[in-house]
């Protein structure tokens, strides 16, 4: 059985990451940054490790998160 909430919530993750910003990625989404930041929390509490490095310039991907990144993405790589 389909986990559409984990499919939503790479999804979001694959969108920051691109971006490399989480503001820069809600404002793409078409949603508010809180709530995108809540699911990326949820998305790395559930899988029990950290997929960014944050900084006030923005995110960068650990190298855990780039192994989540789709390979199909270039622009996840920055």
């Amino acid at each position: 059985m389909l986990n559409f909430r984990l499919i939503r919530h790479l999804y979001l993750f694959t969108i920051v990451a691109q971006e490399g910003s989480i503001g820069r990625a809600a404002e793409r989404l078409g949603m508010s940054q809180p709530p995108l930041t809540e699911h990326i929390k949820t998305l790395e509490s559930n899988l029990g490790t950290v997929l960014f490095h944050r900084s006030k310039s923005g995110v960068q991907l650990t190298s855990t998160g780039s192994g989540y990144c789709p390979k199909h993405s270039c622009s996840c790589s920055r």
